[in-house]
């Protein structure tokens, strides 16, 4: 299972229903880090439309460019380090690393980085100081129910700047996934859940916000059912949206798009995402809608790229 696919599932699924907010990001919306509030941006229902993704695109890159941001950070304090301990930064400040790994036929690893006011130079950013702690963890081994996967990241009160610019970064919470893979196996079952209890992300006047976000794939290699649930709020949707699976979302063996299922975002307005017999009188395999009026109708080719941009996954295996 390849990392990007993390956060990827409530991200795209909103940008593929086409939701989007209003493009005045000035609203005045709070940028609270280590609350689960999420000031102001969770107030406001974001304003849902047909017309733009490009919001949703926008928050999905936000988070991206501040997460790659933070492992080149890491990257760059403990470059050469083989040894856990406290060391000095690059450029100012220090850091201490532990980590410990166990490979009796698992590959199982947690490691451990808390900085103090630690300078280093990144490529195209310039200098960042950065204090805080980051927590990964990752585990790969077989069991008797399959093969097991388990990710998980956690930003430990994670403050800091990029000082040529002086735009704020800040980072609190966590991301985990759990895969099951079940090839061979006597009950055929397999799942990927992606479980986001807080997370909460500030890169200068850019801001993401996600509570009580889960989204979950399970099944066999013949059917197998796709729900997800959560609150997404930014600066790029100026408010937020929550996301709900009324009807889970089935993908059948040789399918190419699923044969029911409905995915609710709801901000201002609810847009709701049909499929296969949940859809029936759209006159396509897919169908949106937002509010009571019908905004758009997908054939089954459209659906089958619509399902591969939402992550559902339509073979047991690559769960």
């Amino acid at each position: 299972m390849e990392r990007q696919k993390i956060l990827s599932v409530a991200v795209v699924a909103a940008g593929a229903m086409l939701l989007s907010a209003c493009n005045d990001n000035d609203s005045g919306g709070r940028l609270v880090i280590g609350t689960p509030d999420l000031g102001d941006y969770g107030d406001t229902p974001a304003q849902v439309s047909s017309e733009m993704a490009a919001d949703l695109e926008q928050m999905y890159t936000d988070m991206e460019e501040i997460s790659e941001l933070i492992a080149d950070f890491a990257m760059a304090a403990t470059k050469g380090v083989t040894n856990p301990g406290t060391y000095d930064c690059p450029v100012g400040g220090r850091f201490t690393t532990d980590y410990d790994e166990a490979n009796d036929n698992n590959e199982e690893q947690t490691e451990n980085w808390d900085f103090e006011n630690c300078v280093v130079s990144i490529e195209g950013v310039g200098q960042v100081k950065i204090s805080g702690g980051v927590d990964y963890y990752y585990l790969e081994k077989t069991t008797a129910e399959g093969e097991v996967w388990k990710f998980s990241v956690t930003y430990d009160g994670i403050t800091g700047e990029v000082l040529e610019t002086g735009e704020v970064l800040a980072l609190n919470g966590s991301d985990e996934a759990d895969e099951l893979g079940a090839e061979d196996v006597a009950s055929g079952t397999s799942h990927f859940i992606e479980t986001i209890n807080f997370l909460e992300m500030r890169y200068g006047d850019r801001y993401v916000g996600i509570t009580g976000f889960k989204s979950r794939q399970e099944g066999t290699e013949a059917s197998s059912d796709y729900t997800v649930e959560g609150k997404l709020a930014a600066s790029a949707l100026a408010g937020y949206i929550n996301l709900s699976t009324p009807v889970p979302v089935t993908v059948e063996e040789g399918s190419t798009c699923p044969t029911k299922g409905q995915i609710n975002a709801a901000g201002d307005e609810t847009a709701k995402l049909l499929f296969g017999e949940t859809a029936l009188g759209t006159g396509g395999a897919a169908a949106l809608w937002i509010g009571d009026q019908l905004a758009e109708s997908y054939n089954e080719s459209e659906c089958e790229d619509l399902t591969e941009m939402l992550g559902i996954e339509t073979y047991h295996e690559d769960l």
